[in-house]
């Protein structure tokens, strides 16, 4: 018994010194393949998006195989958006979800509402892009630039 006693004494302080586990309930965890605090994790998550945000897509297209861009049309053909439809792209920092549904409701604008108050439909279509990362979000914004999107007021 009072074996027993001391061995769960000395495995209590001993336990959690050699255990990972219990890292976990010190508050760390994992990035990449080391244990880091969890308050420095978000700021190393920030500093990665940051650091990366001109070659995202790019990265997108190396790590996917393109297989990304099949994911997001796909995405955007399940939305079936429309004219007049106000979406919310969240962490979509460089765009890419946001001009395919611009994309997908011009398109059906020209092939179904020809001449039928395109400009009120066009005034009432919103696609929101937020992204917590300020250096994806102006990537997007050049990349809007590029497209001819910087006057759009559907695009915020």
């Amino acid at each position: 018994m009072a074996l027993r006693t001391v061995s769960r004494k000395i495995g209590s302080k001993l336990l959690p010194r050699f255990c990972p586990a219990s890292l976990l309930h010190s508050h760390a965890t994992s990035f990449g393949f080391k244990e880091v605090r969890e308050e420095e994790k978000s700021q190393m998550v920030g500093n990665v998006f940051s650091n990366v945000a001109s070659n995202y897509d790019t990265m997108n297209d190396l790590m996917s195989a393109g297989l990304h861009r099949l994911w997001k049309d796909r995405l955007v053909s399940k939305l079936n958006p429309f004219p007049g439809m106000n979406h919310l792209d969240v962490a979509g920092g460089t765009g890419d979800v946001a001009f395919r549904i611009l994309d997908s409701i011009n398109s059906i604008k020209h092939r179904a509402l020809l001449n039928v108050l395109e400009d009120d439909l066009q005034e009432e279509t919103k696609v929101y892009v937020c992204d917590i990362n300020s250096n994806m979000l102006n990537v997007g914004k050049k990349r809007a630039l590029q497209r001819g999107l910087g006057e759009d007021k559907s695009l915020l």
